[in-house]
């Protein structure tokens, strides 16, 4: 009866152990940090700042303002564009606006954008999916970030972006 009882010590023991095991495995898990507030592209002071991966990886810094119309609840659009050897521009536009949140960007969806290259390579992306959060936005002011996916127009080729904008 005792080596029986001895048995079943060593196997609540044993359970105890693993339960906490995994108590601990999840907590040390959930406490990682997830560092999302570090700048896509720290060294640009430009409109919009963005990182791109897949076909085309670089950091992008577009500091020349195109065009910039908040429309209120109707939506609104931005343009800045990077010179260089190739030009390159940057365009959102957000279809209706209800204040700053976060909108999923598609062909089918609450936005468009796209990235045009002008020069040796000409190409467009045009999103394919992704999102844009505005934390603030009026008549002189657009802040936000977006990660998006794009395909090119003539190559066929992914390129992902991830930035933000900081439009006063």
């Amino acid at each position: 009866m005792q080596l029986f009882m001895n048995n079943q010590n060593q196997n609540k023991m044993k359970k105890i152990v693993i339960i906490l095991g995994l108590v601990l495995g999840l907590i040390t898990l959930m406490s990682s940090e997830c560092n999302n507030s570090d700048p896509v592209n720290p060294d640009c002071t430009g409109i919009i700042a963005a990182t791109s991966t897949g076909f085309l990886a670089q950091d992008f810094c577009f500091d020349v303002l195109v065009t910039y119309d908040f429309k209120g609840t109707d939506g609104l659009d931005i343009t800045a564009r990077q010179d260089g050897d190739l030009t390159y521009v940057f365009t959102i536009n957000l279809w209706g606006y209800n204040g700053p949140d976060t909108y999923n960007i598609s062909p089918d969806s609450h936005g468009f954008a796209e990235m045009v290259v002008h020069g040796d390579e000409t190409e467009f992306y045009k999103v394919t999916s992704g999102t844009f959060t505005v934390t603030e936005a009026d008549d002189n002011t657009l802040k936000g970030s977006f990660d998006i996916s794009t395909v090119g127009y003539y190559n066929d080729e992914t390129v992902n972006f991830k930035g933000t904008v900081d439009k006063r």
